[in-house]
């Protein structure tokens, strides 16, 4: 399993993701959601959205680079 994506893929998939693709590209990628529900660079504005809905490993260290606001999801006892 890939554990880095370039930024490249990471700003394409941000642009390029929305209401109406990303659960038929998101849901057979559960691991590049693992990854990407931890990274810094994947933006808060639908994409992190789109990606909590489909990550499904738990997440033992939280990356530091991350916003606070989404830090505080992860510990958060409302996440599904």
């Amino acid at each position: 399993m890939v554990e880095e994506y370039s930024d490249d893929f990471i700003e394409y998939l941000d642009n390029n993701l929305d209401e109406t693709n990303y659960e038929d590209i998101l849901r057979n990628n559960v691991s590049i959601c693992n990854t990407f529900i931890n990274s810094p660079l994947v933006s808060d504005k639908n994409f992190f959205v789109f990606v909590k809905n489909y990550a499904d490993k738990s997440i033992s260290n939280i990356n530091p680079e991350l916003p606070q606001d989404r830090a505080n999801i992860f510990s958060s006892p409302e996440i599904d």
